[in-house]
């Protein structure tokens, strides 16, 4: 029997022969992240034979079961020309398949339910927060089918939610839609005296009214960050590396989320100061808590790069598990040039 091209296979055949090559990457390539030229022409041929494919060929690929609803069946399509190639040609994602059972939910009772959900994912465990996350997910997704303030941009309105995990949910989920107000709430995501600042009326609904240009960018006021000197940044970002350990040992997976976001904050704020004072962390390198000190080995490697690899080598020597992990990662990473000291 003759060796079989990539013109006569079907779909079916050719996502076979794609899963075939990424699963046999050899492991020294996959710990590295770099890739082989052999394997990258290989996985390329492939990905250019799927584009070169038909959409009914596509659908012909396609389960019974995906196939049921015409309007389903051709946004997989779609999202799985995107994920085989189509990413390289450029522009968005697709959208995600549209749940059926959430079309029909009003947007007032999706962003109840994001805010609730929100919540439980902030204190759940590993197995449980992956389920809720899953569920929001699904939330956004619908939302992002939905136009103007029936889309995402009704979370916004959660931005000042009194509870802080759905106030960072909020933000994390509009991004796209609020890129620079997103960024401020993240930043100052427990600050309670931010306000939304420099966009048009109704940034955030319920919210103050804005007078200023139409089109402004909206952004927000970092009033805790930016009135801190720099020794209270400092013991700031102590508390926020101490309660990331301590979410950490918990399995607190949302927590450890918001909680690196504050932190990075920190970073940026002594980051832009003059002089960079990013500095003023570096007495952290000899710290008790393993977290605090990988968190400043981290943040002040293009400040003292010896220091702080002095400090990850030390963490890394521990052999506590991620702490350990973490710092042998980096370190493989800024020796291959994966990481740049910034």
């Amino acid at each position: 029997m003759g060796r079989v091209g990539l013109k006569d296979l079907d779909v079916r055949g050719l996502l076979d022969r794609n899963h075939a090559i990424v699963n046999g990457r050899p492991v020294s390539e996959v710990l590295s992240g770099t890739t082989s030229r052999s394997y990258a022409a290989r996985l390329s041929a492939v990905e250019r034979a799927l584009q070169a494919r038909s959409d009914d060929e596509w659908l012909a690929s396609l389960t019974k079961t995906e196939k049921a609803d015409p309007e389903t069946a051709a946004q997989i399509v779609k999202l799985r020309r995107w994920y085989y190639g189509g990413s390289k040609q450029g522009g968005p994602p697709p959208l995600r398949v549209r749940d059926p059972k959430l079309r029909v939910v009003p947007t007032g009772e999706l962003v109840d339910r994001f805010a609730t959900l929100a919540i439980r994912e902030d204190g759940a465990g590993f197995e449980a927060s992956e389920r809720i996350y899953w569920k929001i997910e699904a939330l956004e997704d619908e939302l992002a089918w939905r136009e103007g303030d029936e889309g995402p941009r009704a979370l916004l309105g959660l931005y000042t939610h009194p509870h802080v995990a759905v106030r960072e949910r909020a933000a994390r989920a509009t991004r796209e839609v609020a890129a620079d107000l997103s960024k401020s709430r993240l930043e100052a995501i427990d600050d309670d005296g931010w306000t939304p600042d420099g966009g048009p009326t109704g940034v955030v609904p319920g919210g103050p009214v804005h007078a200023k240009a139409k089109g402004a960018k909206p952004r927000g006021k970092r009033v805790l960050l930016g009135k801190m000197t720099a020794r209270e940044l400092v013991e700031r970002y102590v508390a926020i590396s101490e309660a990331q350990f301590e979410a950490t040992e918990r399995e607190e997976i949302a927590r450890v989320n918001r909680l690196f976001g504050l932190r990075v904050a920190v970073e940026e704020e002594l980051k832009r100061r003059d002089g960079d004072q990013r500095r003023a962390l570096l007495p952290l390198l000899q710290h008790r808590n393993l977290q605090v000190r990988l968190n400043a080995a981290t943040a002040t490697r293009a400040i003292d790069p010896k220091a702080a690899r002095r400090a990850l080598d030390a963490i890394a020597a521990t052999h506590w598990m991620p702490y350990a992990a973490d710092a042998r990662g980096l370190l493989r990473g800024l020796d291959e040039g994966m990481f740049r000291p910034g």
